[in-house]
């Protein structure tokens, strides 16, 4: 655990900045490999670039940048003068668990451009064996790369390419098998590592609260909050659903969080079967939805405590009517979000019971029948062919189920100050 991973080869320059946050995640994924092209999310100044502009400030905390290729800090007044990575050793014998896993890249146009196999495989292992230089074909081409300038040339023609190895990103949840450290609960309490039944959309499930290992709120309270651990089912399917439209080369998730309020649950459920009586069979099962909401820190408790205002509409131009917009899509939510001032944000994933949907229109400001004199549509939509956005005018028909706490990591990361 002692192996430190400056590699002295070009990188990208981070911002950085000193508050109450959770930052080493943040730290590690930009050192690591986050895409095909590691600088994706960061800007590509070097040591011999850095921008002459003065630091960015920050209210309550010092602003400077780091570098990832040297682990240098620059410009930067505060508490920290020194930083550096340890990671684990590349050696499955020695750590068979989680040996660090490299890439090498080469640089074309601006872009960092993985190789590939098995030329990869070979500098790598020219790295690992300390050698000075490695030489491979590639479409009647001979290319030699020093290994100690980090650079490629092409030997007949000179074109000189930089070059760099990254240690390869691994995901949270690709390590929670073999992880035993876990965030303590109260005793008493078991997280369900299975479905649960009542937090799948499709299972009709009308009654109590699900995850019954949650603790009622405290007499006084309307709702209690309880982190989602990684190694429970709900946990990875939230993730799924999150990241498939803001990818984890863009986003952390630093939490996942279930929301409990008996009086919003009992609300919700009743409303849910007064729905279910008049639906058939099929139309049961695509009633609930769970579709993502995003939202300001500010608003966090007010919606844990009284649900989704359909009024608040109203300050963000209800283009499909008044009333609680939900989306299918994450980065739709993102857009109607907030950072908080450490760059935290926020986003539920919202129980909602859409029902039968009508394409909206702004003017809309009440449910309409489906046939005159008859029984009323339930939600409004974007597009009846390409839905992605729901609108509800009626708060017992959503639950703030699920929160996700996380950031974008094009954002500065805070530390701890």
């Amino acid at each position: 655990m002692g192996q430190n991973n400056s590699t002295g080869l070009p990188g990208p320059l981070r911002t950085i900045s000193t508050s109450h946050s959770q930052p080493q995640q943040e730290l590690d994924s930009f050192h690591e490999e986050r895409s095909d092209s590691p600088q994706t999310s960061a800007s590509s100044a070097t040591e011999s670039t850095i921008p002459n502009s003065p630091p960015q400030k920050r209210r309550g905390g010092a602003v400077g940048s780091i570098f990832l290729h040297s682990m240098k800090l620059v410009c930067f007044a505060g508490p920290y003068d020194k930083v550096r990575r340890l990671s684990n050793t590349s050696d499955p014998k020695e750590n068979p668990r989680f040996p660090t896993e490299w890439a090498a890249y080469w640089k074309s146009n601006g872009n960092w451009m993985k190789y590939e196999e098995p030329i990869s495989q070979g500098l790598l292992a020219a790295c690992e064996q300390d050698k000075d230089s490695y030489t491979f074909e590639r479409q009647g081409h001979f290319f030699i790369v020093d290994l100690k300038r980090r650079v490629q040339r092409n030997r007949d023609k000179g074109y000189v390419r930089l070059v760099q190895r990254r240690p390869s990103y691994r995901p949270l949840l690709s390590m929670v098998p073999y992880l035993m450290t876990l965030p303590r609960r109260p005793q008493g309490t078991v997280p369900s590592t299975s479905d649960v039944l009542g937090e799948n959309p499709k299972d009709g499930y009308c009654g109590s609260y699900p995850a019954a290992w949650v603790p009622k709120p405290p007499d006084g309270q309307a709702f209690l909050k309880m982190e989602v651990l990684p190694t429970e089912v709900a946990y990875h399917r939230v993730c799924a659903l999150f990241h498939q439209s803001l990818s984890e080369e863009k986003t952390l998730v630093l939490g996942i969080y279930r929301i409990r309020n008996d009086d919003l649950w009992e609300k919700y459920t009743r409303q849910k079967a007064i729905m279910s009586h008049a639906c058939s069979l099929q139309e049961k099962q695509q009633l609930e939805k769970h579709l993502f909401y995003g939202s300001a820190a500010d608003f966090l408790e007010p919606i844990c405590q009284k649900n989704f205002d359909p009024s608040f509409s109203r300050l963000h131009a209800p283009i499909y009517g008044r009333g609680c917009y939900f989306s299918k899509s994450a980065i739709y939510s993102h857009r109607h979000g907030q950072a908080s001032k450490a760059g935290l944000r926020y986003m539920f994933l919202a129980k909602v019971l859409v029902g039968k949907t009508a394409v909206g229109h702004k003017l809309f400001r009440h449910p309409l029948p489906v046939v005159p004199g008859g029984q009323l549509y339930n939600s409004w939509v974007n597009s009846k062919s390409n839905t992605q956005v729901y609108v509800i005018s009626d708060h017992c028909q959503c639950y703030p189920y699920f929160l996700i706490s996380y950031k974008m990591l094009s954002d500065p990361v805070a530390v701890d100050g």
